[in-house]
């Protein structure tokens, strides 16, 4: 373009004050996405996992999970290795991981401008380099993403990186090879920078031998000087990690790894409610790729559509991310977010060449699109940003409670890990495998089992084998992973285990429930009769999630769980008896109660309205039985002590309820009524 037409697109403004224009543009969109991302100002629990990494690490015992097994269960190397650093210096480690990936999101807009002027060398109207990076910044699952503590906003910003450095130095703008070591940063991040370097390196090949005008002696010999600078340290790193770990591919891998109908259906939905969330139903993909096929065919943009559809593809054949707000897809938003820019800039042109007024209306659109980028998503978001703020509280609080609660042999199976683990600190089998070596290369397989969880691989027969001393759902006492529902399955399971309920925090209105080994099992006696079919778990997960909406559908449920199922499965026998009591029918529920509290006695809600029920009868004997089974298997739960100490009072065992109240304080100090108990007893001297 010559220097009269520049001017005449630029209007009045030179290029120094157009650089300085668009300088202080980038720096608001820096601010927008950092208060945007500090809005989210949360934590995702699977960044725990790297944590307990990076501690163990740090305090000199290796890169694992559990001191003392080599198992890979991370995904980001790297990511682990910048974490470590600080750690060792003593910083804080939530607050440092969210601090950096901020950085990286913040610098992964500085780097788009960059991109985006080296993508066209066509000359742009004022603004137009820069759409992108609003679009970016006002991406709600980038703001989220970018502070959640983990690896995708430094991933994000190593991938534009990478592709940047590739498309200059394809123009042999750059002598020296830049672009393999950015990808062999992007690949030690997460394993997919693997999968983008095979798929730059197949465009390299496809380039040269379609463009006879190169040197293909040249080409080659470039070609074969990137490979080696990518394959030596990756290679190095691989060499390390089976020497390390013993595999060559993380451990998470063989955990949940899988090409499958039912895969392959869930990376479908995956892509469709992205697309719906954040390309305006797929238009912001389709739309540019299709305007810049047909105005603007080069390389580059051969090469970036080339990379956004051959990785969507391969995001939806491994069936998505089991994480919201798709992870999967924020490194190569940006790169969508450029072309949908120079899509825009191809339109302008259209219509400035016209001179149709309407090329002012190209100048609007952004600034549309950005709000509806903002907008669409952002309920979305918000919801799961909530929900995860009060999953890590809750995780956080029941590991506190373990630590505090365990010895150096405890063992606690779990199948959400992140921050009941790190905070803990025992030995903790993962019941998905992400961490464990055996579920993950060796998984069992038990008919019968429905669940909406992705993650398919579990052993329960290994798990159980470990003898936990704690199993942890994340909520609570219903099972909802396949690993989870597989379970109850098996009889040492129900003959070991019960839901066990403690305050996590000491609050006496805060009851946690994790199931407990016993110090016995059940005895064989309970156990007589016949399981008819596997599918009673699922009969009992769907009742448990229907007694919101309709208590009848889940009465059958539950039901029909009862006469499929096991003769010792108390839970559903005690769920029916409180649906019952919800619909006044008390003659029925004290029945069930009695089923469940016959099939195992350490069913808490069965003994506390049988307890009750012998109360309102004024049998004591009863009463007192039935309470005191509730304290025996239940300890940490003040409620149970409160009401023995309520028996012992009318009983006139004075001393033994002024104990049970005192209990009551220890297990929660701010139980109100067991401490207006002991003053009263106080009060009798």
């Amino acid at each position: 373009m010559s220097k009269h037409n520049k001017q005449k697109q630029q209007g009045f403004l030179s290029p120094q004050w157009i650089k300085r224009i668009e300088l202080a543009g980038l720096i608001a969109l820096i601010g927008l996405l950092y208060y945007h991302a500090k809005h989210f100002n949360f934590i995702q629990d699977d960044s725990f996992i790297t944590f307990r990494y990076v501690k163990n690490f740090a305090e000199g015992h290796g890169l694992v999970f559990n001191i003392g097994e080599r198992v890979e269960g991370y995904t980001t190397f790297l990511w682990t290795i910048l974490l470590a650093v600080p750690a060792i210096l003593n910083f804080d480690l939530i607050s440092i991981s969210q601090i950096i990936g901020v950085l990286f999101g913040l610098a992964t807009l500085y780097l788009m401008v960059r991109l985006s002027r080296d993508f066209s060398s066509s000359s742009r109207p004022i603004g137009f380099s820069l759409i992108a990076v609003l679009f970016l910044a006002s991406n709600s699952a980038v703001a989220y993403w970018s502070i959640s503590g983990m690896e995708t906003g430094m991933f994000m910003f190593l991938t534009v990186l990478s592709v940047w450095l590739y498309i200059k130095e394809r123009k042999q703008e750059m002598k020296f090879a830049y672009a393999p070591f950015a990808f062999v940063l992007l690949s030690l991040t997460r394993p997919e920078g693997m999968y983008l370097f095979g798929l730059t390196m197949m465009h390299f090949v496809a380039e040269v031998f379609l463009d006879k005008e190169r040197n293909r002696k040249e080409e080659f010999k470039r070609l074969t000087l990137w490979g080696a600078l990518y394959a030596v340290p990756i290679g190095l790193f691989m060499g390390w990690r089976l020497f390390y770990y013993g595999w060559l591919f993380p451990n998470t891998y063989y955990a949940k790894a899988g090409f499958s109908k039912e895969y392959f259906n869930a990376g479908v939905d995956y892509f469709w409610q992205f697309a719906g969330m954040d390309l305006f139903w797929g238009a912001l993909l389709v739309v540019p790729i299709t305007i810049l096929l047909w105005k603007r065919r080069s390389s580059e943009t051969l090469y970036l559509s080339f990379l956004i559809l051959t990785y969507t593809a391969y995001i939806v054949s491994v069936g998505g991310d089991v994480l919201p707000n798709f992870r999967f897809f924020i490194s190569i938003l940006p790169l969508i977010y450029l072309l949908a820019q120079e899509s825009l800039f191809e339109l302008y042109k259209i219509f400035e060449e016209k001179r149709s007024m309407v090329r002012y209306i190209v100048y609007a659109l952004p600034l549309l699109l950005a709000y509806y980028t903002y907008l669409l998503p952002y309920e979305h978001v918000r919801r799961y940003c909530d929900l995860e703020i009060g999953l890590v509280e809750k995780m956080t609080e029941h590991g506190k409670w373990l630590k505090s609660h365990s010895t150096p042999n405890t063992v606690v199976a779990a199948s959400t890990i992140g921050a009941v683990s790190y905070y803990a600190e025992v030995t903790l089998v993962d019941m998905l495998g992400l961490t464990d070596e055996t579920i993950a290369h060796h998984p069992e397989k038990i008919e019968g089992i429905q669940s909406g969880w992705r993650e398919r691989h579990y052993n329960v027969t290994y798990v159980l084998s470990r003898k936990p001393d704690y199993i942890l759902f994340s909520t609570g006492m219903k099972p909802s992973a396949f690993a989870e529902r597989a379970l109850f399955l098996k009889e040492d399971f129900r003959k070991w285990y019960y839901p066990y309920y403690f305050h996590p925090n000491g609050d006496a209105n805060a009851v946690g429930i994790m199931y407990k080994r016993g110090s016995e099992p059940l005895p064989d006696s309970l156990s007589h009769g016949v399981q008819q079919s596997n599918e009673f778990i699922n009969d009992f997960v769907v009742g448990m999630n229907m007694i919101r909406w309709n208590k009848d559908d889940a009465i059958n449920l539950f039901k029909k769980s009862v006469e499929k199922g096991p003769p010792n499965f108390a839970l559903a026998y005690e769920q029916l008896g409180s649906l019952y009591r919800d619909k006044k029918n008390n003659v029925q529920a004290m029945q069930y109660y009695e089923l469940a509290a016959k099939s195992d006695p350490r069913m808490v809600e069965s003994q506390f309205l049988l307890g009750f029920s012998a109360r309102q009868r004024q049998d004591a004997n009863a009463e007192q039985f039935h309470f005191e089974q509730v304290v025996k298997y239940h300890p940490d739960y003040t409620l149970g002590w409160v009401f023995l100490g309520e028996t012992y009072m009318t009983i006139g065992q004075l001393e033994r309820a002024r104990s049970a109240f005192q209990q009551a304080l220890q297990v929660a100090p701010n139980n109100q009524d067991a401490f207006a108990y002991l003053q009263r007893l106080a009060g009798r001297g």
